[in-house]
């Protein structure tokens, strides 16, 4: 057996401000025989901040993590989709 360092790339966004980010499963799933031992998110201005996976869905490919000890953190306000017009 072999030990590999892999790394996995992908996007996200903030849901709360205190630190909710949601981001696709598959960017946080481990591939098989592996498993995964640290996750960082990167801001935009590069700051980066350790994260914790809260949970993951392989169905919807969701995952909620969250960065730790971080406050008033700029987030994404969800919209009403009743309030949604055609066109």
């Amino acid at each position: 057996p072999s030990t590999r360092e892999a790394q996995s790339l992908g996007s996200g966004f903030i849901i709360s401000a205190d630190g909710y980010v949601v981001t696709n499963n598959h960017v946080v799933a481990p591939s098989r025989n592996s498993e995964i031992k640290s996750i960082t998110v990167t801001m935009p201005n590069g700051t980066e901040y350790p994260a914790k996976l809260i949970g993951r869905d392989e169905a919807s490919d969701l995952a909620v993590l969250k960065i730790d000890g971080q406050r008033n953190l700029p987030f994404v306000k969800f919209g009403d989709s009743a309030k949604s017009r055609v066109g």
